[in-house]
């Protein structure tokens, strides 16, 4: 691998299911490291990488319907799936020409049906002012170079104002751009240039939690009643634990409230209130989902997804998309991976009637690894990632999430 600067593979899906096309790109891109990578290392992970590409889509759609799909093309013929500990076992994956004919889903906006999607975590990507810290004109710098690479649209992950204790998921302003990657003003030149170029932008939308710095979260544990005392979700009494199967989900001592929050991840990312499919009537603290404040809240979100729209984004990521509304039989913090709840859905199918109405070619894709309710009216598609094939591929050291 010495002298080798660059490699970037595009690899290729496309799937007959039912005479639709469903279409998967992987498109990996990276500088390897003479004594990082040789020859064997590299074979062995591209293999790993088109398998693993090729069983997420096929992963999906069996999840989606309960059967194997008709016909699979791959730009290659996936033999083995990696296995825990180093084992490997074989696939039953067939790989044969697309033949027959198919129809394309009318309801994805038509761009997105063969585009592919590069991510940029900023703070990582590229540092344009020296600061040791990537920012979004370093975006732009590399625009040109994204563009080379043959991708269609970009997924920035959370670039709002944040004090980063996860990565800038715990956002603290979801109106403002943090500073150390810049200003609202580069954002929208972020995306004016990316139009320019032929890219379109997706955002990263946290719809789930906020951090414990947001101004919504300090007013809502304060004592005192406030437009934001409903917004997140709080028991009615500090001493009192909420019900068993919500241990370990609560945080007390926080505030001068009286009560316990419920964190929807990290202890700093309280839970946005999105109310209760099945309110329990011995907790009054449980509301229902059409509760005024619930739905002066949601109000609010609709309003953060435009406010990013009328910049100039072409739609979003939406961050665990399925952990809004909740459910009393949600046991300890396992909570984020509530996936069926209809209130859920509804809020969903409303911000879809958003961008069908008002930004008619924008796409939105859910973090949710659940397609059955995901596409169910919701968003255009599921960025179906909690499965083991993902964690073996992006996520093997032990210490790693879901993969210990």
């Amino acid at each position: 691998m010495t002298g080798v600067e660059r490699i970037v593979i595009r690899y290729n899906l496309v799937y007959i299911y039912r005479n639709t096309t469903l279409q998967s790109f992987l498109l990996i891109d990276f500088s390897p490291a003479a004594p990082m990578w040789n020859s064997h290392e590299l074979q062995a992970f591209l293999s790993r990488a088109a398998t693993v590409a090729a069983l997420i889509v096929y992963g999906a759609l069996v999840a989606l319907s309960g059967s194997k799909p008709e016909q699979l093309a791959t730009g290659a013929d996936p033999k083995v799936v990696p296995g825990r500990n180093g084992a490997t076992q074989s696939a039953s994956l067939d790989a044969r020409p697309v033949t027959g004919t198919y129809t394309v889903p009318l309801s994805c906006p038509s761009w997105v049906h063969s585009a592919v999607f590069y991510q940029i975590y900023p703070q990582t990507f590229y540092d344009s002012n020296g600061d040791g810290i990537g920012d979004l004109e370093g975006i732009v710098q590399k625009l040109d170079y994204i563009k080379s690479l043959g991708v269609d649209a970009i997924w920035i992950n959370p670039f709002f104002e944040s004090p980063f204790c996860d990565a800038g998921y715990d956002i603290s302003d979801y109106y403002r751009v943090a500073r150390r990657y810049g200003t609202n003003e580069d954002a929208r030149r972020l995306f004016n240039e990316s139009h320019k170029r032929g890219l379109r932008v997706l955002f990263d939308f946290v719809p789930s939690y906020t951090s414990m710095e947001h101004p919504w979260f300090q007013a809502s544990a304060r004592q005192e009643s406030s437009t934001y005392s409903n917004w997140y979700i709080w028991t009615d009494n500090i001493w009192l634990n909420p019900p068993e199967k919500f241990q370990g989900a609560f945080v007390k001592g926080h505030g001068t409230r009286n009560g316990q929050y419920l964190q929807n991840f990290y202890y700093c990312q309280p839970a946005l209130n999105y109310g209760f499919a099945d309110p329990d009537p011995n907790q009054k603290w449980q509301l229902p989902i059409d509760h005024p404040d619930v739905l002066a809240m949601r109000e609010e979100m609709k309003r953060v997804v435009r406010f990013w729209m009328d910049m100039g984004a072409d739609g979003f990521r939406a961050d665990m998309a399925g952990a809004l509304v909740k459910t009393s039989g949600t046991v300890g913090t396992q909570q984020f991976f509530t996936t069926q709840e209809e209130g859920t859905k509804r809020f969903w199918r409303e911000i879809r009637g958003i961008l069908n109405t008002e930004y008619p070619d924008a796409f939105m894709v859910a973090e949710w690894s659940y397609p059955v309710s995901a596409l169910d009216g919701c968003f255009h598609a599921d960025f179906f990632h909690w499965f083991e094939g993902y964690n073996d591929l992006f996520q093997k050291e032990s210490w790693r999430i879901l993969n210990g």
